[in-house]
């Protein structure tokens, strides 16, 4: 009795097992040969959005002008947006520890005394 309940454990396991690898089988795309893939790569949308093309600068907001390109626009040129970050410490200036300028040395947030 035992040894036909192993029996049919045993087939049963096969069976799912087996139509598990057909499922899997039959659900492959075929492989397709250089020339399709290129063929299919075309036709698809999302492809063709992702590929990037040149764009033509007609417009003359699209030029750059000498004042585009001037120094006016550095961050070191850049004016306080409100005169009291003059009465603020140093000047309303973040120049703790900033991500943007990692590797360049800033002061200290505090107190040396206190990092220590």
């Amino acid at each position: 009795m035992l040894t036909k309940l192993a029996i049919a454990i045993v087939c049963g396991f096969l069976i799912v097992y087996c139509g598990n690898v057909l499922f899997t089988a039959s659900a492959q795309t075929p492989s397709l040969t250089a020339e399709q893939r290129q063929q299919q790569g075309r036709l698809d949308a999302v492809v063709r959005a992702q590929e990037p093309t040149p764009i033509q600068m007609k417009r003359p907001e699209q030029q750059k002008t000498a004042h585009d390109n001037s120094n006016v626009f550095d961050e070191l040129q850049a004016k306080p947006s409100s005169p009291a970050f003059r009465n603020q410490p140093e000047a309303g200036k973040t120049s703790g520890f900033d991500f943007y300028s990692i590797g360049i040395p800033s002061t200290p947030i505090g107190p040396t005394k206190t990092l220590m």
